[in-house]
């Protein structure tokens, strides 16, 4: 599953809407990506997700921020990097990442595009 990525995409089919809201499409999609290990917390990141009232929720696990937006990172397991510099880390540098977005979110929306 490593080597495995899917996007859902802005084409006119029925998942054109998918993770617009949390719908029986959206919560599909994303259970069957994260059954399948496609998306996963393999690289320890968190991240805060800002609700539209304005609401702040910090230390969102990968798995669950690609639940609410269908945005999540991969590292590309056969690609190398630049070398890592200061910690030494190499889930924060030294390697090549796939960024996989949600064109059905638009460019606008906040917790992607931060």
């Amino acid at each position: 599953a490593e080597e495995v990525f899917f996007t859902p995409g802005n084409n006119d089919g029925p998942h054109n809407a998918i993770f617009v809201e949390q719908d029986n499409g959206t919560k599909a999609w994303a259970r069957l990506l994260i059954d399948n290990s496609i998306v996963t917390n393999s690289l320890g990141w968190n991240y805060t997700r800002t609700l539209s009232e304005g609401e702040e929720i910090k230390n969102v696990s990968q798995v669950d921020f690609f639940r609410h937006t269908g945005y999540y990172v991969k590292k590309l397991p056969y690609l190398r990097g630049p070398p890592c510099v200061g910690n030494g880390d190499d889930n924060q540098c030294g390697g090549c990442f796939a960024i996989i977005t949600n064109t059905n979110l638009g460019l606008h929306h906040f917790d992607q595009m931060q």
